[in-house]
């Protein structure tokens, strides 16, 4: 492999068609090639180049062939941890994070590395701990931002406030609905008063015929007179319960009893409905808060889990929690060019 030192900005990295740091088109740069065993040269041309070409699975194999045959060889473990981290280059490895802490194959590169090599190397570790102290700043301070705009204080406030309403409302339709059954006792107790009169005329009709009837001798007979006594005064009974019975009747069908019964019927119903009504609304309210606070949770676990991902230099979840614009700024503010690719590799991709 060949690296250089930019001739603009005088940072060391592998050749490429342009600065990583400053974007300026190679010119005439300080360049270094390193030297490679003559019976390793062919193999690890190839890997270098499976690693260009995104054949990652193919570099690995063969860094792994390479290990063995070039154990002391800085170049073949910086192909393996590009491959290993599916990086074409040192400028998407920068942006994916990298360091000797996390990276063993970075720390054999660094040990075994010289001269522009090594130069190379100290630099990508430069540069990606300073996009790790960025993009980390750029986190916690867009996590404020997003929960100052959240306003939780007053999305609380608001939600108790709301809460309550609808309580109140609940308790109001409970409060009506149990007086318009009390009114409906009540009514009933009334009109059960009402009719007991009738009701009793009716019942000492009955058992006087029963007496006229237990009154007459199982065996004996009656005179044609004490016959047509009776027969009248059965008649003269059988006409006062029938009497009774017909007023208890229109009693129950006109009395103002049955119109106000219907009223308040038709009022403990409506009460009834408002009451399910309101107890929806608030099951409702609290479906409301608990997405919109699951919402502001998930945010927050977001920039959480992006701030834990850059603590083991790993930047991606960074870039999707704030947006491909917000990290193209990170990364320029920790001195990486404007023109770099940002790749939508995801994290534990293999």
């Amino acid at each position: 492999m060949k690296y250089l030192k930019c001739a603009a900005c005088g940072k060391a990295q592998p050749v490429m068609t342009h600065c990583i740091y400053c974007g300026e088109k190679a010119g005439n740069e300080q360049v270094e090639e390193v030297a490679v065993h003559p019976n390793a040269a062919a193999r690890l041309q190839e890997a270098e180049q499976a690693v260009r070409d995104g054949e990652f699975k193919k570099a690995l194999e063969l860094t792994s062939e390479l290990t063995a045959q070039l154990p002391d060889s800085a170049t073949v473990f910086w192909l393996r941890l590009l491959a290993g981290n599916r990086c074409k280059n040192a400028g998407d490895l920068i942006i994916h994070g990298v360091s000797e802490e996390t990276d063993p194959d970075f720390a054999s590169a660094a040990a075994h590395a010289k001269g522009l090599e090594l130069a190379s190397l100290r630099q990508v570790a430069e540069t990606s701990k300073a996009i790790q102290k960025k993009l980390i700043e750029a986190l916690r301070r867009t996590e404020y931002k997003a929960l100052r705009k959240a306003n939780v204080y007053a999305l609380r406030d608001e939600a108790q406030m709301r809460t309550e309403a609808c309580k109140k409302e609940i308790f109001a339709c409970w409060e009506k609905l149990r007086r318009t059954e009390d009114e409906l006792c009540a009514l009933d107790l009334n009109g059960t008063l009402l009719v007991y009169s009738e009701r009793d005329a009716v019942n000492t009709a009955n058992r006087k015929i029963q007496q006229e009837k237990s009154a007459l001798s199982p065996g004996g007979g009656l005179s044609e007179k004490d016959a047509a006594a009776l027969d009248f005064r059965l008649g003269a009974l059988l006409y006062q319960s029938e009497n009774a019975e017909a007023q208890v009747k229109a009693m129950e069908d006109s009395h103002p009893w049955t119109a106000k019964q219907r009223t308040l019927t038709e009022q403990r119903d409506r009460a009834a409905e408002n009451c399910r009504d309101a107890l929806a609304r608030l099951e409702a309210l609290n479906r409301e808060i608990a997405e919109r606070t699951n919402r502001i949770a998930d945010k927050n676990n977001t920039f959480r889990e992006a701030i834990l991902f850059a603590e083991g230099m790993r930047f991606f979840p960074g870039c999707t929690a704030l947006g491909v614009d917000a990290f193209q700024e990170v990364l320029a503010s920790a001195g990486i060019a404007g023109g770099c690719v940002i790749h939508g590799k995801k994290e534990g991709e293999a």
